[in-house]
């Protein structure tokens, strides 16, 4: 318990909730003798501006008082970087708790951020990374934001769309401390030949600060080999930048050229004056260009543009509607709260949806592709219809297999609507199938009547 010496400090009551008080500042890391300091620092302070009261109300008055001016002291200390950084590491480690999904990493970081804005701390990309360099758990909650940004914003919803404006400086951050020298293992479905031998001429550092500031000035008095050098010295940030972006119907290539004419534009529109790093500049100018390039080329049918606004709006929404009511929203509530119709929300979720190529192939490396799964599919719900079965054993296929565009359930549902055991409808559907494989002569159904 904190020991204090002044009359009125004494006071069990008083005593008590000054240590209480100590336990809650802790993670400001304030020493036992500071904290006690700041307690007659405080006492002397509100002895000038209180008039004399009954005890009760004296004792309110200086604990409300007292959270003030210790707020101030955080404050204060938050303002040097190197025990802001302490302070801050502490603080992740013993309240920062997190599980590896996004809405959970979400809700933890703005728990973080708004603690800290609280008390007025601003976090610059330069402070972000020597926090994300000392903490593994931070650097992790970061991480998970990144992908699902680099995710999210294709197509569904831009990062300010879903992040505040705060966290940026975390996502500048992990991705300069990720872009490590370029490794390109055989592995890598989207390395060949060719990227490979544009990846090991591109393999250079970063300029530092004072290089960037020394080539734009350059540039500015007209010495094109200037661009020619922010250009190439950049590259491997677009390449990290396009990586990210994978998977979304544009090959890695066309990702890095459309990546190139971003930062092209980027080295153009910077104002080298303003002494900021080029680098988080040409992040969100090269994400722009990789992320248009997918929205007119990532799908077999384009959407318009504002089509495209609009299912941003949608997942926004989404998000926002189930982080409030810890449930997905239903069409009626994403409706109103959008102010559109409800076959408007359906069109929405309609061009939203992937389009899949018939002659795709059903796994990596098979030779079955989805048509002839589809065709496969079609010749089993034709047997259902043959009066095989009986109606009870159909209805059990159907609804426990999803066919006849019927969603799938489980063996308890499906008990459920004849008012029997699970193990009474398993013991249908075993007999259903095996009276199935005993008229079925096609090849290639064996994993559907398994």
């Amino acid at each position: 318990m904190i020991e204090v010496k002044n009359e009125f400090l004494k006071q069990s009551a008083l005593k008590i909730e000054i240590s209480r008080i100590f336990e809650e500042y802790r993670f400001a890391l304030f020493s036992k003798q500071e904290f006690q300091s700041f307690v007659f620092d405080a006492y002397q302070i509100f002895q000038q501006k209180v008039i004399e009261e009954n005890t009760g109300t004296l004792h309110q008055k200086f604990l409300l008082f007292f959270r003030k001016y210790l707020d101030k002291m955080v404050v204060q200390k938050l303002e040097q970087e190197e025990t802001a950084c302490l302070i801050i590491l502490e603080y992740v480690k013993e309240h920062v708790v997190f599980q590896n999904n996004y809405e959970s990493a979400l809700q933890a970081m703005n728990g973080f951020l708004e603690f800290f804005q609280s008390y007025q701390m601003k976090f610059s990309v330069d402070f972000c990374e020597l926090l994300l360099a000392k903490s593994k758990d931070l650097k992790k909650l970061v991480k998970i934001l990144y992908e699902k940004h680099c995710t999210d914003c294709l197509g569904k919803t831009e990062l300010d769309d879903f992040l505040d404006e705060t966290i940026e400086p975390f996502l500048e951050a992990y991705l300069f401390l990720s872009n490590a020298p370029l490794s390109y293992e055989e592995s890598e479905p989207y390395v060949g030949s060719s990227l490979k031998m544009y990846l090991s001429e591109i393999n250079k550092p970063l300029l530092s600060f004072e290089e960037e500031q020394a080539a734009f000035q350059r540039l500015a008095e007209g010495d094109e080999s200037a661009k020619k050098l922010l250009c190439e010295r950049n590259l491997r940030l677009v390449v990290s930048v396009a990586k990210k972006f994978t998977g979304h119907g544009v090959e890695l290539p066309d990702l890095i050229q459309e990546g190139n004419i971003g930062l092209m534009k980027a080295i153009d529109q910077f104002d080298f004056k303003k002494n900021l790093k080029f680098s988080n500049f040409a992040f969100w100018k090269i994400s722009g260009a990789i992320q248009r390039a997918i929205e007119n080329q990532g799908r077999l049918i384009r959407i318009p543009v504002y089509k495209l606004e609009q299912i941003r709006s949608l997942r926004k929404t989404e998000r926002l509607l189930f982080m409030k009511n810890q449930r997905e929203p239903t069409l009626e509530e994403l409706a109103s709260a959008l102010m559109i119709s409800l076959s408007d929300v359906k069109e929405l979720f309609e061009l939203s949806e992937e389009i899949v190529s018939l002659n795709s192939e059903v796994k990596e490396n098979s030779h079955s592709t989805k048509k002839d799964t589809l065709e496969e599919f079609r010749e089993v719900r034709n047997l259902l219809e043959n009066k095989i079965l009986t109606e009870r054993q159909r209805y059990v296929l159907e609804h426990y297999f999803g066919i006849s565009d019927i969603f799938p359930e489980t063996l308890e549902g499906i008990g459920k609507h004849f008012g029997t055991s699970k193990k009474s409808i398993g013991n249908t559907k075993t007999a259903a199938l095996l009276k199935l494989r005993k008229v079925c002569d096609h090849q290639g159904l064996e994993e559907f009547l398994a």
